[in-house]
Protein backbone atom coordinates (compact mmCIF):
# COMPACT_ATOMS: atom_id res chain seq x y z
CA UNK A 1 0.00 0.00 0.00
CA UNK A 2 1.58 3.37 -1.13
CA UNK A 3 0.28 5.47 1.68
CA UNK A 4 2.35 3.65 4.12
CA UNK A 5 5.13 2.64 2.20
CA UNK A 6 8.17 3.32 4.66
CA UNK A 7 10.98 2.91 2.62
CA UNK A 8 11.54 2.95 -1.44
CA UNK A 9 12.47 -0.66 -1.71
CA UNK A 10 9.29 -3.17 -0.59
CA UNK A 11 9.90 -5.71 1.77
CA UNK A 12 10.22 -8.47 -0.73
CA UNK A 13 12.92 -6.22 -2.71
CA UNK A 14 15.13 -5.50 0.07
CA UNK A 15 14.55 -9.15 1.42
CA UNK A 16 15.71 -10.69 -2.20
CA UNK A 17 18.84 -8.16 -2.40
CA UNK A 18 19.94 -8.94 1.54
CA UNK A 19 19.77 -12.84 0.37
CA UNK A 20 21.96 -12.51 -2.74
CA UNK A 21 24.26 -10.38 -1.01
CA UNK A 22 24.24 -13.47 1.76
CA UNK A 23 24.55 -15.87 -1.11
CA UNK A 24 27.65 -14.14 -2.90
CA UNK A 25 29.14 -14.07 0.64
CA UNK A 26 29.07 -17.75 0.24
CA UNK A 27 30.20 -18.24 -3.13
CA UNK A 28 33.64 -16.22 -2.11
CA UNK A 29 34.13 -18.16 1.01
CA UNK A 30 34.14 -21.38 -1.00
CA UNK A 31 35.61 -20.49 -4.00
CA UNK A 32 38.68 -18.88 -1.98
CA UNK A 33 38.58 -22.20 0.32
CA UNK A 34 38.89 -24.05 -3.01
CA UNK A 35 42.10 -22.01 -4.37
CA UNK A 36 43.54 -22.59 -0.96
CA UNK A 37 43.01 -26.36 -1.23
CA UNK A 38 44.87 -26.34 -4.94
CA UNK A 39 47.67 -24.51 -3.18
CA UNK A 40 48.13 -26.34 -0.87
CA UNK A 41 47.87 -30.01 -2.85
CA UNK A 42 50.38 -28.60 -5.33
CA UNK A 43 52.86 -26.34 -3.72
CA UNK A 44 54.65 -27.26 -0.55
CA UNK A 45 56.22 -23.58 -0.18
CA UNK A 46 52.56 -22.12 -0.22
CA UNK A 47 52.26 -19.65 2.99
CA UNK A 48 52.52 -16.28 1.04
CA UNK A 49 49.58 -17.45 -1.74
CA UNK A 50 47.61 -18.83 0.91
CA UNK A 51 47.79 -15.17 2.51
CA UNK A 52 47.10 -13.60 -0.66
CA UNK A 53 44.34 -15.51 -1.13
CA UNK A 54 43.05 -15.06 2.36
CA UNK A 55 43.01 -10.99 1.67
CA UNK A 56 41.63 -10.80 -1.45
CA UNK A 57 38.53 -12.64 -0.06
CA UNK A 58 38.48 -10.24 3.49
CA UNK A 59 38.80 -7.18 0.85
CA UNK A 60 35.73 -8.22 -1.15
CA UNK A 61 33.64 -9.64 1.76
CA UNK A 62 34.33 -6.17 3.49
CA UNK A 63 33.32 -4.31 0.19
CA UNK A 64 29.90 -6.23 -0.05
CA UNK A 65 29.34 -4.87 3.71
CA UNK A 66 29.92 -1.27 2.74
CA UNK A 67 27.60 -2.17 -0.54
CA UNK A 68 24.94 -3.37 1.82
CA UNK A 69 25.23 -0.35 4.22
CA UNK A 70 24.43 1.91 1.12
CA UNK A 71 22.13 0.02 -0.50
CA UNK A 72 20.49 0.46 3.28
CA UNK A 73 20.43 4.11 3.11
CA UNK A 74 19.65 4.73 -0.02
CA UNK A 75 16.50 2.69 0.98
CA UNK A 76 15.69 5.49 3.81
CA UNK A 77 13.07 7.84 2.73
CA UNK A 78 14.99 11.10 4.58
CA UNK A 79 15.68 14.75 2.59
CA UNK A 80 19.12 14.60 3.92
CA UNK A 81 21.81 14.27 1.40
CA UNK A 82 23.07 11.19 1.03
CA UNK A 83 26.90 10.07 2.42
CA UNK A 84 27.59 7.03 0.44
CA UNK A 85 26.84 7.80 -3.26
CA UNK A 86 29.91 6.56 -4.18
CA UNK A 87 29.52 2.83 -2.36
CA UNK A 88 26.23 2.37 -4.46
CA UNK A 89 27.59 3.23 -7.54
CA UNK A 90 29.74 0.40 -6.88
CA UNK A 91 27.20 -2.01 -5.52
CA UNK A 92 24.97 -0.93 -9.31
CA UNK A 93 28.19 -2.12 -10.96
CA UNK A 94 29.05 -5.28 -9.05
CA UNK A 95 28.45 -8.55 -10.74
CA UNK A 96 27.31 -11.57 -8.88
CA UNK A 97 29.96 -13.95 -8.58
CA UNK A 98 28.64 -17.36 -10.93
CA UNK A 99 25.76 -15.80 -13.21
CA UNK A 100 27.61 -12.88 -13.92
CA UNK A 101 24.34 -11.05 -13.50
CA UNK A 102 23.98 -7.37 -11.39
CA UNK A 103 23.55 -7.59 -7.97
CA UNK A 104 20.75 -5.02 -8.19
CA UNK A 105 18.22 -5.35 -10.91
CA UNK A 106 17.35 -2.33 -12.85
CA UNK A 107 13.74 -1.65 -11.14
CA UNK A 108 15.90 -1.76 -7.70
CA UNK A 109 18.37 0.60 -8.93
CA UNK A 110 15.70 2.79 -10.73
CA UNK A 111 14.08 2.76 -6.89
CA UNK A 112 16.98 3.70 -5.03
CA UNK A 113 17.75 6.82 -7.33
CA UNK A 114 14.46 8.28 -5.88
CA UNK A 115 15.89 11.62 -4.64
CA UNK A 116 13.35 12.30 -1.99
CA UNK A 117 10.94 10.77 0.06
CA UNK A 118 10.00 6.86 -1.10
CA UNK A 119 7.86 7.00 -3.45
CA UNK A 120 8.46 6.49 -7.35
CA UNK A 121 6.80 8.98 -9.88
CA UNK A 122 3.93 5.82 -10.71
CA UNK A 123 3.40 5.64 -6.96
CA UNK A 124 3.45 9.49 -6.26
CA UNK A 125 0.87 9.67 -9.12
CA UNK A 126 -1.34 7.38 -7.44
CA UNK A 127 -1.15 9.23 -3.86
CA UNK A 128 -1.73 12.38 -5.90
CA UNK A 129 -4.78 11.32 -7.01
CA UNK A 130 -6.50 11.05 -3.68
CA UNK A 131 -7.12 14.77 -3.96
CA UNK A 132 -9.27 14.17 -7.21
CA UNK A 133 -11.03 11.15 -4.71
CA UNK A 134 -11.55 13.71 -2.48
CA UNK A 135 -13.05 16.75 -4.58
CA UNK A 136 -15.65 13.75 -6.47
CA UNK A 137 -16.77 12.77 -3.34
CA UNK A 138 -16.99 15.98 -1.48
CA UNK A 139 -19.23 17.43 -4.37
CA UNK A 140 -21.49 15.05 -4.48
CA UNK A 141 -23.17 15.84 -0.91
CA UNK A 142 -26.10 18.56 -0.75
CA UNK A 143 -24.09 21.09 1.29
CA UNK A 144 -25.83 24.07 2.66
CA UNK A 145 -24.96 27.23 1.08
CA UNK A 146 -23.03 28.31 3.60
CA UNK A 147 -20.68 25.31 3.48
CA UNK A 148 -21.21 24.48 -0.52
CA UNK A 149 -17.04 25.93 -1.33
CA UNK A 150 -15.91 23.22 0.74
CA UNK A 151 -15.33 20.37 -2.27
CA UNK A 152 -13.58 23.55 -4.15
CA UNK A 153 -11.11 24.63 -0.99
CA UNK A 154 -10.30 20.72 -0.08
CA UNK A 155 -9.68 19.87 -3.66
CA UNK A 156 -7.39 22.58 -4.08
CA UNK A 157 -5.04 22.48 -0.76
CA UNK A 158 -2.31 20.74 -2.19
CA UNK A 159 -1.87 23.48 -4.87
CA UNK A 160 1.07 25.73 -4.48
CA UNK A 161 0.98 29.32 -5.65
CA UNK A 162 3.77 29.12 -8.25
CA UNK A 163 1.67 26.28 -10.06
CA UNK A 164 4.11 23.22 -8.91
CA UNK A 165 1.06 21.85 -6.73
CA UNK A 166 -1.55 19.02 -7.84
CA UNK A 167 -4.15 17.86 -9.37
CA UNK A 168 -3.93 20.97 -11.54
CA UNK A 169 -1.07 23.44 -11.26
CA UNK A 170 -3.30 25.67 -10.23
CA UNK A 171 -1.92 29.23 -9.98
CA UNK A 172 -2.08 32.17 -7.37
CA UNK A 173 -5.14 33.63 -8.61
CA UNK A 174 -7.13 30.55 -9.00
CA UNK A 175 -6.19 29.34 -4.91
CA UNK A 176 -8.54 30.51 -2.50
CA UNK A 177 -7.72 31.60 0.56
CA UNK A 178 -9.17 28.91 2.89
CA UNK A 179 -7.09 26.41 0.64
CA UNK A 180 -4.08 28.17 1.15
CA UNK A 181 -4.91 28.28 4.86
CA UNK A 182 -5.25 24.37 4.65
CA UNK A 183 -1.90 23.86 2.63
CA UNK A 184 -0.11 25.37 5.42
CA UNK A 185 -2.05 23.31 8.20
CA UNK A 186 -1.81 20.42 6.59
CA UNK A 187 1.80 20.61 5.19
CA UNK A 188 2.83 21.88 9.12
CA UNK A 189 1.36 18.49 10.20
CA UNK A 190 2.29 16.32 7.58
CA UNK A 191 5.81 17.26 8.84
CA UNK A 192 5.82 17.10 12.20
CA UNK A 193 3.30 13.92 13.01
CA UNK A 194 4.62 10.65 14.65
CA UNK A 195 2.59 8.35 12.90
CA UNK A 196 3.81 8.71 9.13
CA UNK A 197 5.70 5.58 8.25
CA UNK A 198 7.80 7.21 5.58
CA UNK A 199 9.18 10.10 7.41
CA UNK A 200 10.58 11.13 10.94
CA UNK A 201 8.98 13.66 12.56
CA UNK A 202 10.08 17.15 12.74
CA UNK A 203 10.56 19.11 16.00
CA UNK A 204 8.39 22.17 15.10
CA UNK A 205 11.07 25.07 14.58
CA UNK A 206 12.62 22.65 11.89
CA UNK A 207 9.09 22.66 9.99
CA UNK A 208 8.64 26.29 10.32
CA UNK A 209 11.76 26.77 8.63
CA UNK A 210 10.39 24.56 5.93
CA UNK A 211 7.44 26.43 5.67
CA UNK A 212 9.14 29.86 5.70
CA UNK A 213 11.56 28.49 2.63
CA UNK A 214 8.69 27.33 0.66
CA UNK A 215 6.93 30.98 1.34
CA UNK A 216 10.77 32.27 0.36
CA UNK A 217 10.15 30.16 -2.82
CA UNK A 218 6.91 31.65 -3.85
CA UNK A 219 4.93 28.41 -3.23
CA UNK A 220 3.07 29.09 -0.24
CA UNK A 221 1.49 32.16 1.18
CA UNK A 222 3.85 34.60 2.94
CA UNK A 223 1.14 35.65 5.15
CA UNK A 224 -0.36 32.73 6.16
CA UNK A 225 2.45 30.97 6.99
CA UNK A 226 3.64 34.08 9.21
CA UNK A 227 0.31 34.40 11.42
CA UNK A 228 0.30 30.30 11.27
CA UNK A 229 3.68 30.66 13.07
CA UNK A 230 3.20 34.06 14.81
CA UNK A 231 -0.39 33.46 16.33
CA UNK A 232 0.52 29.68 17.21
CA UNK A 233 -2.14 28.16 15.40
CA UNK A 234 -0.26 24.85 15.58
CA UNK A 235 -1.16 24.63 19.16
CA UNK A 236 -4.73 24.42 18.53
CA UNK A 237 -4.93 21.03 16.91
CA UNK A 238 -3.37 19.73 20.17
CA UNK A 239 -6.92 20.79 21.81
CA UNK A 240 -7.45 21.87 25.48
CA UNK A 241 -5.44 19.91 28.20
CA UNK A 242 -7.83 17.27 29.65
CA UNK A 243 -6.21 17.74 33.15
CA UNK A 244 -5.98 21.76 32.43
CA UNK A 245 -9.31 21.94 34.68
CA UNK A 246 -8.83 19.58 37.40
Amino acid sequence: NVLVKSHKLTTEDFQAIQARISVETERLKRRALAQQLVMLKTRMDSGQELRTIEHELQSKLAALEVYWAAIQEANEPELAKKKSGKALKQAVEYSLTEEGTPLLTAEERRVLSIPRGSLSAEERREIEAHVLHTYNFLRRIPWPEELAAIPEIAGAHHEKLDGSGYPRGRTEADIPLASRLMTVADIYDALTATDRPYRKSLPSDRAFKVLEDEAQQGKLDSDVVRIFIDAKVYDQAAGPDPLEDR
